[in-house]
């Protein structure tokens, strides 16, 4: 994935390791997420920390539908999710999407709304 400084967020390189970075903050690769507390497709709350199942994961954050290419991304993944699957790899994500259109996706893996 790449990007440009400004946007959601976007993988760069730097000293040989990936880093995911955004306008205010930055994890690298392997780094513990901060906790949160968000609806999900359903309107439901729930915590981060209590859907994790200590599984490597992949913590996907999107800017939602206004943004295609990042729309694109989020339906490849939906898409694909059996392969990460497959792999041992949860799937979340972070939309700044209202729960309804997130719940219109139909995705197989939970979509936090944080609008």
């Amino acid at each position: 994935m790449a990007g440009r400084p400004g946007s959601a967020r976007f993988y760069s390189w730097r000293e040989g390791r990936r880093r995911l970075q955004g306008p205010r903050h930055s994890i690298d690769v392997g780094d513990r997420a901060q906790n949160f507390v968000l609806p999900d497709s359903a309107g439901k709350f729930r915590m981060f920390y209590e859907r994790t199942r200590g599984r490597p994961m992949v913590l996907l954050f999107t800017p939602g539908r206004n943004h295609p290419a990042a729309a694109a991304a989020l339906q490849a993944f939906i898409r694909r999710a059996g392969e990460f699957d497959d792999l041992g790899l949860d799937v979340f994500c972070v939309s700044l999407d209202r729960v309804e259109h997130n719940a219109a996706l139909e995705a197989p893996f939970l979509i936090w709304s944080d609008p």
